[in-house]
């Protein structure tokens, strides 16, 4: 349950999040690359700078309790980039390796690495634990330019990770996506171009409880969807073994069109994604369905581009996604095969939908960027973002509902200050999210020492549904010891303050939650 709230939180903070930008070539390449976001992967062929290569580590805090319920407020990671691209006659290729490696203290709840947002079915405990998270990213992305009328591209990917505490009931989590998408451009003249492009990805997450202190009576919360679950225990249950596994598909089509004399271009991508996550309890022990959960999602982006001058670039993007799912729920009841060593078993007595969230999410971007030399000196960015989720859970004779709609507003500009043979970036953003409308409800159908509500469904939503304001700040510098080698530091920190009204938990008022990041990097 607890991924419905982080997308609208990932949804609000996404444009205002702090990041080292000069050591990344998408500081130069996005605002000029017109298909940057795009998601065929021949947009490698518009890059303005095409041959680029960067190594990073740095160190993330995190320290403050504005956060949700099942998120951590004390937490620090270790992360190390690899990665580049480049132009070989025909041919651009990007790729990149990254490690992290996370700890998080006194974290409570949730025990899943990257399900899917809405996905409502999770197993939880309610103890806290400090959790390490380690994982690996790997990402190679290639374009082939056939010619003046064609380009063809393909992106792979493999992403693993593993997530550990050492507190009874004691969760590891083991989970692994690989996404495969190929895309194709048709460019029939100088002012047009049409592109398609298809994906694939495989998930695939294992959660399995065990504890060492047998003595030890605790629950595992099996979650049905806002607020409903069941209740296993360690008493019956020493261990607890859940597996997720899904497949997504999408497509997009996209046109670009560019005035042949340079000032004006536009690019439209229209875009469909559906995916499923069915959840397998027991292991080898039994099987029991956790709850089966599909999705589908259109979306639209438009990026206008205008170049008055050399020097002046302005962007407006516009975006617009509508998300809608379906969780099903399977009864079933516990049997006991007594002629084959009474071997346990879960009979399947019905199959409903439970729960049905959508939610829909629109923004517009405006970006001003003041070139020198081809490259970003000075850059202004306003952005306003909407979102609305509803979810519904069918209880019987009864269907909750649950509604959440935010908007958010953002500015950030940066400025390049040249100082002797040091490049110095310095970057300021601010930020506030309003909620529009908030009406609580729970499936939850336990009452006194049972419910939950009161310490897991009514934080997350006040905290997901919140008032809030935000600043950060960015220092970048960098100097180049050689003509193909720069060394660069950096320091970010965000700063987000409860700005609400306390109306369904009591518990944020006067809270804060401060993020920083301090790293090097070479550049070559």
């Amino acid at each position: 349950m607890k991924h419905i709230f982080s997308a609208l939180w990932l949804m609000s903070m996404g444009l205002m999040t702090v990041q080292a930008q000069t050591w990344n070539e998408d500081f130069v390449n996005e605002p000029q690359n017109l298909r940057y976001n795009s998601a065929s992967p021949t947009r490698l062929t518009d890059n303005a700078v095409r041959d680029f290569a960067v190594a990073d580590v740095h160190y993330g805090l995190t320290k403050g309790k504005f956060h949700a319920v099942d998120q951590s407020g004390d937490a620090h990671n270790i992360e190390a980039y690899i990665g580049g691209l480049r132009h070989i006659g025909n041919f651009d290729v990007a790729g990149r390796i990254k490690y992290s490696n996370m700890t998080d203290k006194d974290q409570i709840w949730n025990t899943t690495l990257w399900n899917n947002p809405l996905n409502p079915y999770i197993v939880c405990d309610s103890v806290l634990s400090d959790v390490t998270t380690e994982s690996f990213d790997l990402m190679a992305t290639a374009a082939y330019s056939l010619g003046a009328h064609w380009r063809f591209g393909m992106e792979l990917g493999l992403r693993t990770g593993n997530r550990a505490d050492q507190t009874d009931p004691r969760p590891q989590t083991t989970t692994s996506s690989i996404p495969v998408t190929i895309g194709a451009d048709f460019t029939p003249t100088e002012a047009w171009s049409f592109g398609l492009s298809a994906g694939l990805r495989h998930f695939s997450s294992i959660i399995d409880y065990s504890t060492v202190q047998p003595l030890n009576n605790h629950t595992y919360f099996v979650m049905k969807g806002m607020g409903d679950y069941l209740q296993r225990n360690t008493g019956s249950d020493s261990g607890y073994d859940r597996e997720y596994t899904g497949k997504g598909y999408s497509a997009a089509l996209n046109i670009t069109w560019k005035d042949p004399n340079g000032r004006f271009a536009d690019f439209l991508e229209a875009g469909y994604k559906t995916e499923n996550q069915d959840a397998r309890d027991g292991g080898t022990s039994y099987e029991f369905r956790g709850g089966d959960y599909s999705e589908t999602q259109l979306s639209v982006q438009n990026r206008f581009q205008f170049r008055p001058s050399s020097r002046m670039l302005h962007n407006l993007t516009l975006t617009a996604r509508s998300t809608n799912g379906t969780g099903s729920w399977t009864e079933q009841k516990r049997e006991v095969d007594t002629q084959h060593g009474n071997l346990v078993y879960y009979r399947v007595l019905a199959k409903n939908t439970n729960h049905k969230p959508s939610l829909l999410e629109a923004g517009a971007n405006y970006q001003l960027d003041i070139l020198r030399d081809g490259k970003r000196d000075f850059y202004v960015q306003v952005a306003g973002n909407y979102s609305s989720l509803t979810r519904k859970q069918y209880l019987g004779g009864s269907t909750p509902k649950q509604e959440i709609t935010l908007v958010d507003f953002n500015l950030k500009t940066g400025k390049l200050f040249a100082i002797h043979d040091v490049t110095l970036l310095a970057q300021l953003q601010g930020g506030y999210t309003h909620p529009l409308k908030q009406k609580f409800a729970t499936g939850s159908s336990y009452t006194d020492s049972k419910d939950i509500t009161a310490v897991y469904t009514r934080p997350l939503f006040e905290y997901a549904a919140a008032s809030q304001g935000r600043a950060g700040a960015l220092i970048d510098a960098s100097m180049p010891v050689s003509t193909q080698l720069t060394v660069g530091i950096y320091a970010t920190a965000n700063y987000n303050f409860y700005l609400g009204k306390e109306e369904f938990w009591k518990g944020y008022k006067g809270t804060a939650l401060t993020t920083a990041q301090f790293g090097g990097y070479l550049k070559f």
